[in-house]
C-alpha cells in the first residue's frame, strides 16, 4: 500500500469523476510512474520517504497539495516550475545519496526519473486544449 496519485479528465465532482489518464512517459516508458499517474510506497523506499530523508520537497509539495485534500484543483503551471526545481535540487544532492544502500531497481537514476515524469505529465497537461479539464486524485497517506 502507499499513495497513489491519479490524473482525471472530467469534472471535479468527488474526485474519481471522470476519466483516469495514464500513459507512458516519452522519456522513460518502462517507469512505473506514468503521465498521469504517480505512486509512493509507505516504506523507507517510497518517493515522498527518500525525498524527505535528503531535505527534498515530496509529491505533496511539489504540487501544492494538502496531504488531507484527497482531491485538489490543481495549479499546473506551479506543478511545472516545482517538478523543474525538485529534479534541479535532486541533482545538487545526489552527493549525500552515495552512502545510502539501494533497492534493486530504486537507484537515485529511478527516483530522478520519477520525477522528470511528474514535470512530463505538468506539461502533458498544460499541451492540452482545455488544462482546467483536469484534476488528480490522491489517496489519502
Amino acid at each position: 500500500m502507499g499513495l497513489d496519485v491519479y490524473l482525471v479528465r472530467g469534472p471535479h465532482v468527488d474526485g474519481c469523476s471522470g476519466d483516469h489518464v495514464s500513459i507512458d512517459s516519452t522519456r522513460h516508458p518502462e517507469h512505473f510512474f506514468k503521465i498521469g499517474y504517480f505512486r509512493s510506497s509507505y516504506n523507507d523506499g517510497g518517493i515522498n520517504a527518500v525525498l524527505r530523508q535528503y531535505g527534498l520537497p515530496d509529491l505533496y509539495e511539489m504540487c501544492g497539495v494538502d496531504k488531507n485534500d484527497d482531491a485538489p484543483a490543481m495549479d499546473w503551471p506551479r506543478v511545472l516550475a516545482d517538478a523543474t526545481a525538485a529534479i534541479m535540487a535532486f541533482d545538487a544532492a545526489a552527493d549525500l545519496m552515495e552512502d545510502r544502500v539501494w533497492r534493486k531497481f530504486l537507484t537515485p537514476a529511478w527516483y530522478r526519473q520519477a520525477l522528470e515524469i511528474v514535470k512530463e505529465t505538468a506539461e502533458w497537461v498544460l499541451s492540452q486544449p482545455d488544462p482546467g479539464a483536469f484534476h488528480t486524485h490522491w489517496s489519502l497517506e
